[in-house]
């Protein structure tokens, strides 16, 4: 096993690729078989304002402040993310996730594989220290905000996700695909 040992931080990546297709998660985490296909050229296309380190965020200073690029980790929790963008102000801190494409219809605009990578980054800023409300997504194509409410069981979610990744990162051989999804081939 590589970095996907037990004692290893769970990237929020990998976190939305476990939700989104197990077997994926796997082979990108510890096969490291990462390739780029048009979305993810275009996500990267999204990500050019916010992929640069700017700013400082303090959770017990009362100024107003932003920072992009920022990177959090927690051994308690076992995750690591870089956040696109946090936003402070009166007292609170908001993650703004930059995602490519649009909104997802109806009530929640976003699948779950991208609440659960929203939810580790509440999750540690607020094993950091900050008070943080709730998350926004950033839709390029549409120019909005959308507001993301953090389920309050979201941390024992969080764990069971982080132990399931561990557990298929212990095994030689990755998941097997989704049945009938043309999600995990």
């Amino acid at each position: 096993m590589s970095d996907a040992d037990a004692g290893a931080l769970v990237p929020a990546r990998i976190v939305n690729e476990h939700v989104y297709c197990p077997r994926l998660a796997w082979l990108e985490w510890e096969a490291r078989a990462f390739t780029d296909n048009l979305d993810t050229v275009e996500g990267t296309d999204a990500h050019r304002r916010v992929d640069r380190e700017r700013g400082e965020l303090d959770p017990f200073e009362d100024d107003d402040a932003e920072a992009t690029s920022l990177t959090l980790a927690s051994e308690r929790l076992g995750l690591v993310a870089k956040l696109d963008r946090v936003v402070r102000r009166d007292e609170a801190s908001v993650p703004v996730e930059t995602k490519h494409g649009k909104a997802r219809p109806g009530a929640l605009p976003v699948w779950p594989p991208e609440l659960a990578q929203i939810t580790a980054q509440v999750l540690l800023l607020r094993e950091h220290g900050h008070e943080v409300p709730h998350a926004e997504v950033y839709f390029p194509a549409s120019r909005r905000r959308h507001r993301i409410e953090i389920p309050p069981d979201a941390e024992p979610w969080l764990e069971g996700l982080v132990g399931e990744i561990r557990e298929n990162a212990a095994s030689p051989t990755p998941p097997p695909p989704l049945v009938d999804s043309p999600k995990c081939p």
